[in-house]
């Protein structure tokens, strides 16, 4: 299990490379990654009304 800040920092890497790929033109992105106990993890970010938002 990670802790706050390494939750934080994870987030933070996710919320950048976010930004990066949407910059390029696309609408949305889904981001996985796998958890010690194999279930996959999921985060969503697309642009909306000129801002990105994550769900």
């Amino acid at each position: 299990m990670l802790s706050i800040d390494e939750q934080l920092k994870t987030s933070d890497s996710y919320d950048r490379l976010a930004q990066f790929i949407l910059d390029q033109g696309n609408k949305g992105i889904f981001i996985t990654n796998k958890e010690e106990n194999g279930n996959l993890k999921g985060f969503v970010y697309k642009v909306l009304e000129g801002q990105i938002k994550n769900y």
